[in-house]
């Protein structure tokens, strides 16, 4: 009789800027899909909750908010495939943003106002990804843009934000992200979420050049920042996780 394929506990993700990028993936056996012929292991659903957000640092005497345009999830597989036309996030897709995320951005602004009257800043933490409520009255909804490229064993999901939004923001929760087909186990699964300088947008700075600076001057020292904080905290990537099946 065949066994069906167990699930191990999941590794936990390496996610370096929390308040700019949450990413978990998560393996559970495929219920609707039967073994192929040319192998008795079970396919493997791949699952994935990602949360994108602005990320707020301590700069000298000012600070600023960043968060991004854009990003690659690469999947390195050993022992498995991914068929690229079977992928189920391919497209504009859906990212939930919660009330209580927006009511929390707008509290932000107004302290971020008072602090700037009194004529110092104070440096706040980063929240922790939150879980979207069940209440569709409670949510709001964003879109972003996702294709796919690479190879069976190496896939790529290429994410983008929408020509109207500044930034990628929001939740996308326990989202089917493709079924992996197992020629061996134990078999291997790696996530990589990496980004290029370019895909880093510098949305707000207070207190670190005067206001009657010049565009061209003020472009070049937010080019500069973007840079700095690309080098400090997301090389050589954003997130990572590691996933066995045995």
């Amino acid at each position: 009789m065949q066994k069906p394929v167990s699930a191990m506990p999941p590794q936990e993700p390496e996610n370096k800027c929390l308040g700019c990028l949450f990413m978990k993936l998560e393996t559970i056996p495929s219920q609707t899909q039967k073994p192929s012929q040319s192998t008795t292991t079970t396919p493997i659903n791949l699952h994935l909750t990602i949360q994108f957000n602005e990320q707020r640092e301590q700069l000298l005497e000012g600070r600023v908010k960043f968060g991004l345009k854009g990003g690659k999830l690469s999947v390195k597989l050993k022992n498995g495939k991914i068929s690229l036309s079977s992928s189920h996030l391919s497209g504009s897709c859906k990212l939930a943003i919660q009330q209580e995320q927006q009511q929390e951005d707008s509290e932000n602004q107004s302290d971020r106002e008072a602090s700037m009257g009194k004529g110092k800043l104070e440096e706040k933490t980063n929240p922790s990804p939150k879980k979207t409520t069940e209440r569709p009255d409670n949510v709001q909804f964003t879109t972003c843009q996702t294709r796919i490229k690479g190879s069976e064993e190496i896939p790529v999901w290429v994410f983008g934000v929408e020509p109207s939004e500044p930034v990628l923001k929001g939740l996308l929760k326990n989202a089917l992200l493709a079924t992996i087909n197992v020629k061996a186990k134990p078999c291997y699964v790696e996530a990589i979420f990496h980004v290029l300088p370019q895909d880093v947008c510098l949305t707000e700075a207070e207190g670190l050049w005067p206001q009657n600076i010049s565009k061209k001057r003020r472009l070049i020292i937010e080019r500069a920042i973007v840079r700095h904080f690309f080098k400090r905290k997301l090389m050589p990537y954003l997130s990572r996780q590691q996933l066995r099946y045995d």
